[in-house]
């Protein structure tokens, strides 16, 4: 089984109001979309989150990496909040591991587009 997800925005608090997520704080959600995820991606399935995971720094995302299934990849995109804790460089890319022990794989976009008027 292959998932793709993204906006997932572990760690932001504002996140809750902008969206109407139904949530008291920031902790509530993260558990409960990490128990979501667990519940869905299996062990062993691949899954890509296209940007915005997480809001917090590297320390953030490892934590919440190491508590999700699956075979992760994630869009190498420093533009989304992700780049307060996405490595600067190819170099270093396999600091994260998820709970079923594999190694976060950042994939490179394959486009970008810039759209003026639907703004950043």
């Amino acid at each position: 089984m292959i998932w793709f997800t993204a906006d997932s925005h572990h760690g932001h608090s504002n996140i809750i109001k902008y969206t109407g997520r139904p949530y008291t704080c920031a902790e509530h959600m993260d558990q409960d979309l990490i128990h979501k995820w667990n519940s869905v991606v299996g062990e062993h399935e691949t899954i890509y989150h296209l940007g915005d995971f997480c809001l917090g720094g590297e320390k953030d995302a490892d934590r919440i990496f190491n508590q999700l299934n699956g075979v992760i990849h994630v869009l190498y995109n420093p533009q989304h909040h992700d780049r307060r804790w996405i490595p600067p460089c190819l170099d270093s890319l396999h600091r994260y591991t998820s709970r079923s022990g594999y190694k976060v794989k950042f994939e490179l976009p394959q486009l970008t587009l810039e759209i003026p008027e639907y703004g950043d």
